[in-house]
């Protein structure tokens, strides 16, 4: 007999030690959710127990879109403590009821990699494949419990030549610190301003910092040339992985190599602290599907942010597809209708994104100026952060 408790509390430990212990992602753990907060997200947890402990569960991430109502996403979840079909059954039914009983318009949910059978039941209800892309659908994954010499031999040639080059510069390597979040938001604001693109509010990085540093789940690293920061990199450590989250490049020094200099420190850092696996978050699928089949990377990816990932020597990884549904039947039929369409589909990413970044406080004119602007802005920076630092990086390969 499974019971259901549904717990909007803005910190929940007891569901964040269950989310580590299985093997979640930390988008999953409500020290995220309050991070999220900036953007204007609100969470929700739906958690399933037997006997007074929980055998499964799942975080939504809530807001409202002014005049279409709730939209929800479900990262990586749900979560089970086994692949049990009665439980995924119960939760799934959970997960119906709240939707219905709290008139959430749209839901969107990247199932977590080990659940199979809640997926079947999503599609039984007319969950579809999304078009949309709010986060990687495969990656890129240094294994970290062999040696660091065997790590170092998987490393492309180049990489180690670049790598060997910046440690005869001048180029130094630190730790970051709170008041590095200024700096990293400098670097990053350089960024957008050379490629453009969507740029995040300094209050998310200050908040991110507050929230998630004084519980371990993120780090940040530097590399100076004479006190000038150059590159940046914020990792998040969570479980056994250390996750790639974001880096910034000023532009400087490309010829001393300095994302490859961090790229290693940091790797070098995983693995002196004991974690298992570095995570670049985020390939193509079409660049995983193609080297789990022992296929060359498609030509378009050859010089790009990917090409660079995996130069270090890293695995692909192929995630579950993130599913989607509108609750309103004839909303659903147009969305099929619209996703069969692929010209549409950089303008529904990049509305799905602005929809996820854009503040609450804005008012209702900016909200349709943010739908009906989407479609340039798709065709010019569709590729998002990911392209801007594909861009960076031919200089620096």
């Amino acid at each position: 007999m499974y019971t259901l408790r549904i717990c909007p509390k803005p910190i929940s430990s007891e569901w964040d030690c269950f989310v580590q212990r299985h093997g979640g992602s930390h988008l999953q753990t409500s020290l995220w959710a309050r991070v999220k907060e900036s953007l204007g997200w609100r969470a929700v947890r739906l958690i399933g127990l037997h006997e007074s402990k929980i055998v499964g569960g799942m975080q939504l991430l809530i807001r409202d879109v002014p005049l279409f109502g709730l939209i929800a996403h479900v990262p990586r979840g749900p979560l089970m403590r086994n692949d049990d079909a009665r439980a995924n059954e119960f939760l799934y039914t959970a997960l119906e009821q709240y939707m219905q009983s709290n008139r959430i318009q749209y839901l969107y949910l990247q199932p977590a990699s080990s659940n199979v059978s809640f997926i079947e039941h999503l599609k039984r209800a007319n969950f579809a494949t999304s078009k949309v892309d709010l986060a990687p659908a495969a990656t890129c994954v240094v294994d970290l419990t062999q040696d660091l010499d065997t790590i170092w031999s998987k490393l492309q040639k180049r990489r180690r030549k670049a790598i060997r080059k910046a440690l005869n510069t001048e180029l130094s390597v630190r730790e970051g610190t709170e008041k590095d979040v200024g700096t990293f938001y400098a670097l990053y604001t350089k960024l957008i301003e050379r490629h453009g693109g969507k740029k995040y509010p300094k209050s998310y990085y200050e908040q991110k910092w507050r929230v998630l540093n004084p519980h371990g789940l993120t780090r940040t690293f530097v590399v100076e040339f004479h006190n000038e920061p150059v590159t940046m990199h914020w990792v998040i450590p969570f479980g056994e992985t250390v996750l790639s989250k974001m880096a910034a490049w000023s532009g400087n020094h490309g010829n001393l190599h300095p994302n490859d200099l961090l790229e290693w420190s940091v790797i070098q850092w995983a693995k002196a602290q004991g974690y298992r696996y570095y995570d670049f978050e985020g390939i193509p699928v079409e660049a995983a599907q193609a080297l789990l089949a022992n296929q060359p990377l498609p030509q378009t990816l050859v010089q790009s942010a990917t090409s660079y990932k995996l130069s270090f020597g890293g695995q692909p990884v192929l995630f579950p597809p993130a599913l989607d549904r509108f609750s309103n039947p004839l909303l659903q039929w147009l969305y099929v209708r619209m996703t069969q369409r692929a010209t549409l589909w950089p303008w529904l990413n990049e509305l799905a994104n602005r929809l996820r970044t854009h503040s609450q406080k804005s008012g209702r004119k900016r909200w349709w100026r943010c739908i009906l602007t989407a479609p340039e802005c798709a065709f010019e920076h569709g590729e998002g952060l990911t392209g801007m630092m594909a861009a960076a990086e031919r200089i620096i390969l």
